[in-house]
């Protein structure tokens, strides 16, 4: 077989097709966006992502963290129709029921002593929760009602205050700098007093209080902010 020959057959048995194209990568998605899709089962635009960003929940661990009744009070929104201003609604009754399953799956893998890491809710798979969700789940034993609340539509912008959270961004109080930076172990009382005082001049005592816990939207918000400053503050 001669050379142009060979050089033929091998361009048969190994065609190319230049004009195929890669195909695009699917997008990664965020924690709480694999927990809501990928495991919850809803589809990208979905009341439940819709109140998570209205109510600035922005992890699962955010979601665990709220007590039933705010659960059961976000809001996700709706255009008005013609072109009106928009109409929030409380959660359906279906997604506010997988959102309870979900915390009780979370509670199921602490309770078997193998808690999920903040960073590790993308690894969990649909098999893993559908498991717990049809085999293993009942709502009694979760602490979770079986009578879910009926559904409101609220006419109105909800009750949160975001002037709060912006005021709070945009105060001069908020000065991180002023905080000490911790070195020493034996001068800790020294450091927590000092810290403790600055913190209350910012108004930030709140996040230092193990016992707080905000008693609505409005203040759950707030307390996220002051959370995420403080965070930095101690990086």
């Amino acid at each position: 077989m001669s050379e142009e020959v060979a050089s033929r057959t091998r361009s048969k048995a190994n065609p190319t097709t230049p004009l195929d194209k890669p195909k695009d990568p699917k997008p990664t998605l965020t924690q709480l966006q694999h927990v809501i899709r990928n495991l919850l089962g809803r589809k990208a635009d979905n009341p439940i992502e819709n109140a998570c960003a209205i109510a600035h929940i922005l992890h699962p661990h955010e979601l665990l963290e709220l007590p039933n009744k705010q659960l059961e009070n976000l809001v996700w929104e709706v255009q008005g129709a013609g072109g009106g201003p928009p109409v929030f609604h409380k959660l359906p009754l279906g997604d506010l029921s997988v959102l309870q399953i979900f915390r009780a799956f979370a509670e199921h893998c602490h309770d078997k002593g193998h808690p999920i890491p903040w960073n590790k809710w993308n690894t969990i798979s649909l098999k893993d929760f559908n498991i717990f969700r049809f085999d293993i789940y009942k709502p009694d034993a979760y602490g979770i009602k079986a009578t879910l609340p009926t559904p409101e539509t609220v006419t109105s912008a909800p009750t949160f205050s975001y002037d709060a959270v912006r005021d709070f961004k945009r105060s001069i109080k908020c000065d991180p700098a002023v905080f000490p930076v911790f070195k020493d172990e034996s001068r800790w009382d020294e450091w927590d007093q000092i810290t403790t005082a600055h913190a209350r001049s910012q108004e930030l005592e709140d996040v230092l209080n193990p016992n707080y816990s905000p008693s609505n939207m409005d203040e759950m918000r707030l307390f996220l902010e002051k959370q995420k400053y403080m965070y930095a503050v101690f990086a």
